[in-house]
């Protein structure tokens, strides 16, 4: 089934530059804020950059990134444009109008995602796979990852097949995210194991100590459920809040281009 997901695409050259870099972005951002972040970096690789089609409605706050702007002319002539509707921002969840007034207007309502029940989770997740999927994206050699909404889609994609059994990819980026429905895992975690066979994947989480959107406590959650796992977790924090910047985002670059030697 065909994604229904759009996206911008950029590809630069270089050492390890066969592997695939998703990088998704938070509530309120956009395809084309997460696409500049990838010019910054220029990790080698091909750069997908998936945008769902829910639109953040007036007054909605857009997550901010420390980046430039001009991902148009700095990204690779292969990028796909991120839709022509305008609009504040988009998110992957939630999807339904009362959901989403709640989440534009209550401060809470964020951090409350990590104990409680998602409306549109389910079709989110959908909308990754399917993505994946019709990118013919190798998962073994993928990194996935991004920043707020964008990590927690991601840190979840790769607990999800922890517990299918299914391919993990080959590492995570994990910038200012949380644990969905942290309250469930402690459960989970008696009846799931990784066989020791298995290659666990690289993961870098980081997380603003001053997060006013999703606290501090939240990221460590998010790397003590992936420890708890064994899969060792390279964790960055800084005297910040919820933002992106360029000391984060170069200790990023230095993780990924650190571990591809053993790609």
């Amino acid at each position: 089934m065909a994604s229904s997901l759009i996206f911008r695409e950029a590809f630069f050259e270089g050492e390890g530059d066969d592997r695939t870099i998703v990088m998704m972005h938070g509530f309120g951002g956009s395809a084309d804020i997460m696409a500049s972040l990838g010019s910054l970096t220029k990790i080698p690789g091909r750069w997908l950059f998936p945008q769902p089609r829910i639109a953040v409605p007036a007054g909605g706050a857009p997550t901010s990134a420390e980046a430039s702007a001009d991902s148009a002319s700095r990204t690779s002539a292969r990028s796909t444009p991120a839709g022509d509707t305008l609009a504040s921002g988009w998110a992957w969840y939630p999807r339904t109008e009362a959901e989403m007034a709640r989440a534009v207007s209550e401060p809470d309502y964020v951090p409350s995602l990590a104990i409680s029940s998602i409306t549109g989770l389910d079709d989110a997740r959908k909308d990754l796979d399917d993505f994946l999927a019709e990118q013919e994206v190798d998962i073994e050699n993928m990194w996935i990852g991004g920043f707020s909404q964008g990590a927690i889609m991601a840190a979840d994609f790769i607990l999800r097949r922890i517990l299918t059994g299914d391919t993990l990819p080959y590492g995570a980026m994990l910038l200012s995210g949380l644990l969905l429905n942290r309250h469930i895992w402690p459960g989970v975690y008696e009846n799931i194991g990784i066989a020791p066979s298995t290659r666990v994947p690289h993961i870098f989480v980081s997380h603003g100590k001053a997060d006013e959107i999703l606290p501090y406590e939240r990221g460590l959650e998010l790397r003590d459920a992936f420890e708890y796992l064994g899969i060792p977790v390279h964790f960055h924090s800084y005297d910040t809040g919820h933002k992106l910047y360029t000391r984060e985002l170069r200790a990023m670059k230095a993780y990924i281009e650190g571990v591809g030697d053993d790609l």
